[in-house]
């Protein structure tokens, strides 16, 4: 038992350097103007128009002016909330573990990194989004992130979101829409416009899970060397900056 515990320290003290981004994004919509024209038999009929947008029909779904306004770190998580990660004292990619989770924002993607420190160690936060355009809209798709596994470990990482429904409640976007893309249920998953001084607002919880490693399982000698080869795959991937996840949600207008 003892040389488990030496050879499980090292394992937590490899993972002291687990690094991993993810992002949003909001895909946006345009807006097209048309233009008819018809003929019909020998004479020559013309119409032709010209059709503008009111300045207060407007789409705009955005995260936030800064990053304070965007993320809301877990209670008792010593976040980093970088306004300018282009400033090289303030470089995400100089970050300590030690100094905690770290979230930026850049080309209007939100990023963070995460440290993971022990096997089975679960991390989450939350994300707000809100609607000050004019124009109502909805969840019209989703698409997460595959779970980090290797050829002997399956689900090393595996990511989940979150739409927040209450004060304690919580969907799994996978629950919010249907094979066809519709909400399952109508009231969830909606955005309406701003009306007046009043804007909607959807928060997001992210979670990402490190597989859990039990010393006292059957065959935990096997797996340890596997385990600790799924580690180092995950450190390794992306140019060595760790393993990515990309969380995409679209809205689309609500009919």
């Amino acid at each position: 038992m003892e040389n488990n515990n030496n050879i499980q320290q090292q394992l937590y003290q490899q993972q002291n350097s687990n690094k991993r981004y993810f992002s949003l994004i909001i895909v946006l919509l345009a807006v097209i103007g048309l233009s008819v024209g018809y003929a019909a038999y020998s004479a020559s009929l013309q119409i032709q128009g010209i059709s503008r947008i009111d300045d207060d029909f407007t789409w705009n779904i955005t995260m936030g002016e800064d990053i304070d306004d965007i993320v809301t770190c877990p209670t008792g998580d010593d976040c980093q909330l970088i306004e300018d990660p282009t400033n090289p004292s303030t470089d995400p990619s100089t970050t300590d573990p030690e100094d905690g989770t770290v979230f930026w924002l850049e080309n209007g993607v939100l990023n963070f990194k995460h440290f993971f420190k022990a096997p089975g160690e679960e991390y989450s936060f939350e994300v707000n989004f809100a609607n000050n355009g004019s124009i109502d809209a909805r969840i019209g798709s989703y698409v997460l992130p595959d779970n980090f596994s290797t050829n002997d470990v399956s689900n090393m990482l595996t990511y989940s979101l979150y739409l927040k429904t209450g004060n304690d409640s919580y969907t799994n976007i996978t629950g919010i829409l249907d094979g066809e893309g519709a909400l399952v249920n109508p009231s969830i998953g909606k955005l309406p416009g701003k009306v007046g001084d009043t804007v909607s607002s959807h928060t997001f919880k992210v979670v990402v899970k490190l597989k859990d490693l039990d010393n006292t399982a059957a065959g935990y000698e096997t797996l340890l060397p596997k385990y600790s080869a799924a580690i180092s795959a995950i450190n390794s991937a992306n140019n060595g900056e760790g393993a990515k996840g990309v969380f995409t949600v679209n809205y689309i207008q609500d009919n």
